[in-house]
């Protein structure tokens, strides 16, 4: 069990910073969206759950707060179990009662409604990221057979796609500040929408930029004033390419806390790199 950033914790096992837990999956667990962690918090005597990333080695990784007991289960759908019926005895006359089981009826798997994108691979990271958005409709394929995970997002693309995953809330009320957004374009109601929820400034007073190519940090920046004002330490990162005082900064330090990303490597983040399909719908899916 690899544990980075451990640092030292108050009396009462509170951590100065947060520490990432990585370790192999416990043997009879399955390490797949079902996956979770339960930590102890002895302050309310209580279980909370701790989002969990599954790496690309096959371990998974999570971050606690402070140190207390913690265990891992796969989540399950609540159903019960299909009862097998009593096989139903038959009598032949002049012979032992004899018991014919009743055959087993032949099921047919229902067919996905998610297409099979030919360049999203089962065992690539986003793969489960992508058949989520596009269950949800929060986006579609670039083709009926292409998902195009390596492609940039624009500004309006990745706005559209957190207003769609917000359930696209009327916005009829929003008067739009930007010139550059032009009334009936597929994004106009998601930068009212941003604008609304103080999401978004824009790149200034009268521009959204719409098409330009979104960020990494300017995707997280977004998702955080979406989910949350959560005070996060910036100061707690270890990417040195992150400056304490950038916009990003706190944004960063919440999604790393929340397993919503673990940088480009264990010491960057990336954040003026341009944001891919897959890392957009990958931030959302950690996020919801």
């Amino acid at each position: 069990m690899d544990l980075t950033g451990a640092n030292k914790a108050d009396a009462d096992g509170n951590l100065y910073f947060p520490v990432t837990v990585t370790m192999k999956v416990p043997e009879g667990l399955r390490a797949d969206i079902t996956l979770v962690v339960l930590h102890f918090v002895h302050t309310t005597k209580s279980f909370e759950s701790v989002p969990v990333r599954i790496n690309s080695d096959g371990t998974i990784s999570f971050t606690l707060l402070h140190f207390s007991d913690f265990v891992l289960a796969n989540k399950t759908d609540g159903t019960k179990p299909t009862e097998t019926p009593t096989p139903t005895p038959t009598t032949t006359p002049g012979a032992n009662p004899s018991t014919t089981p009743t055959p087993t009826p032949t099921v047919t798997p229902k067919p996905s409604d998610t297409p099979a994108f030919t360049d999203v691979p089962a065992d690539k990271y986003y793969a489960e990221a992508v058949k989520w958005a596009v269950d949800n409709k929060i986006t579609s394929g670039t083709s009926t057979t292409t998902f195009s995970p390596n492609a940039t997002c624009t500004r309006g693309q990745i706005v559209t796609l957190l207003y769609k995953k917000a359930g696209s809330p009327n916005v009829s009320d929003v008067k739009m500040p930007f010139t550059d957004v032009k009334a009936g374009s597929y994004y106009e109601n998601a930068v009212k929408w941003a604008v609304k929820n103080k999401i978004t400034t824009g790149t200034s007073v009268t521009t959204f930029s719409p098409n330009a190519a979104c960020t990494r940090g300017q995707i997280v920046t977004f998702l955080y004033k979406a989910s949350t004002h959560e005070d996060v330490a910036a100061d707690s990162l270890t990417f040195t390419d992150v400056d304490m005082n950038a916009y990003y900064a706190t944004p960063v330090a919440w999604a790393l806390l929340k397993n919503i990303t673990g940088g480009t490597s264990k010491t960057t983040f990336s954040p003026n790199d341009p944001c891919t399909r897959a890392q957009a719908v990958t931030f959302l899916y950690r996020a919801k």
